[in-house]
C-alpha cells in the first residue's frame, strides 16, 4: 500500500443522501434496472452500513428476489450467519424501513448526483487533491460532480500557465477561485457537456448524466408496450 493509499478523509462524506439512495432502491426495486452500471459501492458510500445494504440489496435482486419486504429481506440476510450478523449491527429491517420512508423515489435522481459528487471529492483528496478549499467553499452545495472536476482541471491548467509557459498574467489567488467558482455556476451546462472524464475513471464511471440512461430505459420499455399491443393482444 502506498502513502496516498493511507490518506483518510473524514469531512467528504454525505450518509444522508447515501440512506436515502439505499432507502429509494429497497422501495422501488426497479430503479435498479436504470441505474445498475452507474453506482459503484466501493467508491460511493462511505458509510459501511448504507454500503453494506446497497451490495445485498444488489446480491438479492440479482439471485434471490425482485420483490422487497421484511419476509423476504430477513430471508435473505439470515442465509450466512456474517450477513446476517451485520444486518443485526445495521439495524435490520426497522432501519430499512426507517430509510424507505424517508426517501422519495421522485427524487432519487438528485440523490444520486449527490452521492456521486462526494464520492468523487473522497477519491480526490485520497489521490492528494487539495479539495478542503472547495468543500469550504459557501456555493459547494450547489455544484455537482462534472463541477467538481472542472474546479479541479482548472486549476490545475492554471498552474501549468503559470508555471510552465511562464504566463505572468494569470494569477493564483482567492480572488481568481471566486471567478472560477462564479463561471462554473454561471455556465454550468456547457461545462458539464464538455467536460465529465475525471480522474480516476473507476470512481466516477456514473458520473456521467443518469437521464441519458432513463431515456434509453424508457424508450426500450415504449417499444416493449408498443410490440405488446400489436402482436400480443
Amino acid at each position: 500500500m502506498t502513502e496516498i493509499d493511507n490518506i483518510i478523509t473524514t469531512d467528504a462524506k454525505n450518509i444522508h443522501n447515501e440512506l436515502l439512495l439505499v432507502g429509494s432502491l429497497y422501495k422501488s426495486p426497479d430503479l435498479y434496472v436504470e441505474y445498475s452500471d452507474l453506482i459503484r459501492s466501493k467508491y460511493d458510500f462511505a458509510d459501511e452500513c448504507t454500503k453494506f445494504m446497497y451490495d445485498n440489496f444488489v446480491l438479492m435482486y440479482k439471485t434471490f428476489s425482485q420483490t422487497v419486504n421484511q419476509s423476504i429481506v430477513n430471508t435473505f440476510m439470515s442465509q450466512y450467519d456474517d450477513r446476517l450478523r451485520q444486518y443485526s449491527e445495521c439495524g435490520g429491517w426497522e432501519i430499512i424501513q426507517n430509510w424507505m420512508s424517508l426517501a422519495n423515489t421522485d427524487d432519487f435522481n438528485h440523490y444520486y448526483d449527490t452521492v456521486k459528487k462526494f464520492s468523487l471529492v473522497r477519491e480526490y483528496e485520497r489521490r492528494g487533491f487539495p479539495v478542503s478549499k472547495i468543500m469550504a467553499h459557501p456555493d459547494f452545495h450547489s455544484l455537482n460532480a462534472a463541477d467538481i472536476y472542472w474546479l479541479i482541471r482548472s486549476q490545475a491548467d492554471r498552474i501549468h500557465t503559470v508555471i510552465l509557459n511562464n504566463k505572468d498574467s494569470v494569477i493564483l489567488n482567492e480572488e481568481s477561485n471566486e471567478r472560477l467558482f462564479s463561471n462554473i455556476l454561471q455556465h454550468r451546462s456547457k461545462h458539464s457537456r464538455r467536460f465529465f472524464i475525471a480522474i480516476p475513471q473507476q470512481s466516477i464511471s456514473g458520473v456521467k448524466s443518469a437521464s441519458r440512461r432513463k431515456q434509453c430505459f424508457r424508450s426500450r420499455r415504449y417499444r416493449s408496450m408498443q410490440y405488446h399491443d400489436k402482436y400480443v393482444r
